[in-house]
């Protein structure tokens, strides 16, 4: 059962977002064409791609989306998809294989588009995630 906040959390959550910047951050040491990627927390996105009440089987489908994801070409993974975004989470009563830190949801759904196939249940959902531009 989700908690119910107050409209106005949902106002100044919405507020903050539209305020926030979640395009690419960059920082120019003035040297010509050279910039330095920058990692910033932001309201973004993940994919979740797995759910159980078992942990045995979590961290099999874990392992499963580490190994598919070795096996895309790097020319091809979405900005924030790799080894580094695949992670396990757990919220009672279920752990959650989820992949991908992604800034705004364009990103998310051209990761969906090439996860789905392997993962045919896998969806987009929001939250805070740590990416780097």
């Amino acid at each position: 059962m989700r908690p119910r906040f107050p409209l106005y959390f949902v106002l100044l959550a919405l507020c903050w977002a539209a305020c926030s910047n979640t395009s690419p951050a960059t920082r120019n040491d003035g040297g010509e064409g050279h910039r330095e990627p920058v990692t910033r927390t932001v309201e973004g996105f993940r994919i979740q791609v797995f759910t159980s009440a078992e942990k045995s089987e979590a961290e099999q489908a874990l392992v499963d989306a580490l190994q598919w994801l070795g096996d895309v070409p790097r020319a091809q993974r979405p900005v924030g998809m790799d080894a580094e975004s695949v992670d396990i989470h757990w919220q009672q009563p279920y752990y959650r294989v989820r992949l991908g830190t992604f800034a705004n949801r364009e990103e998310a759904e051209t990761a969906l588009a090439l996860v789905k196939p392997e993962f045919d249940k896998a969806f987009i959902l929001p939250g805070r995630v740590t990416v780097t531009r």
